[in-house]
């Protein structure tokens, strides 16, 4: 959807499609959905949208049926959080809604594209936390799986997550160039960048674009999050004043360690 602010309506085209959004909304004086998008606070209204409830485009025509456990079966991995990186002595920890009726939690460890590196043990119900020695485990991606048995015997499904473990300074680099651009000339309405990343043993969990006007009267970053090994990145140039930028890619293994692009210089004419 080409979208810059207001209230949204269909009115042409055959093309109605979309994907998954939030509605967070309402606004009844203008006739609205108060949408929030996932491409960030550059986009739309600071990464939110208006549409009128009767838009042809269809709001909520899909959705899930979730099936819901008791309260006592759910368990939740806080730490490592999601995607993270770690090193050292790391603890594991999770919580529950009603974590007296848990009899026990059970993990595994198990690295990814290696099914045979694995670490597995129990998680004391009491501080509903352990600690383990990640030296222990060669550098890489890893899957962490929960399961929780209550005390009248039911056993609860797996919570899945994936971490990286990093003991060992990991070789990465990475590289900026432009996608659709000629960076010799300057660029206006949405560009794109590319994105290349070299890792050999840990994945980069996240990267920053950031912009830099020459003359140090602006600044602004975009996040990348799982960059994996190549990505294109939109720049919407209209967010940013005109005038000649410096701008660079600062991606990272979660706080662990950093790495940075080329330089790249582009100016912004609208």
């Amino acid at each position: 959807m080409f979208y810059a602010g207001g209230v949204y309506q269909h009115i042409s085209g055959p093309y109605k499609g979309g994907h998954a959004v939030t509605l967070v909304g309402y606004d009844d004086s203008e006739q609205a959905w108060i949408v929030r998008n996932s491409w960030g606070e550059q986009w739309g209204e600071q990464g939110y949208f208006r549409i009128k409830y009767n838009d042809e485009s269809g709001v909520g025509t899909s959705g899930y049926e979730m099936d819901v456990l008791s309260p006592s079966q759910v368990i939740h991995l806080t730490a490592p959080e999601y995607r993270d990186a770690v090193s050292g002595q790391t603890d594991i920890v999770v919580r529950s809604l009603i974590s007296e009726e848990i009899k026990s939690i059970q993990y595994v460890i198990t690295k990814k594209r290696d099914s045979s590196v694995r670490a597995e043990g129990v998680i004391d119900v009491h501080a509903m936390a352990t600690s383990i020695d990640t030296t222990q485990l060669p550098d890489g991606e890893y899957e962490i799986a929960l399961r929780a048995e209550t005390k009248d015997g039911t056993v609860g499904r797996p919570w899945y997550s994936t971490f990286s473990i990093a003991n060992n300074s990991p070789i990465a680099s990475v590289s900026l160039s432009a996608g659709d651009f000629d960076p010799a000339q300057p660029v206006s309405k949405r560009v794109y960048f590319s994105l290349d990343i070299d890792y050999q043993t840990v994945p980069l969990t996240d990267a920053l674009l950031v912009f830099k006007k020459k003359d140090g009267s602006f600044e602004k970053s975009m996040y990348v999050q799982d960059p994996g090994r190549k990505s294109s990145v939109g720049w919407r140039t209209a967010m940013f004043p005109d005038g000649e930028y410096e701008v660079q890619v600062i991606a990272r293994i979660g706080n662990l360690y950093k790495y940075q692009s080329n330089l790249m210089t582009v100016t912004v004419k609208n």
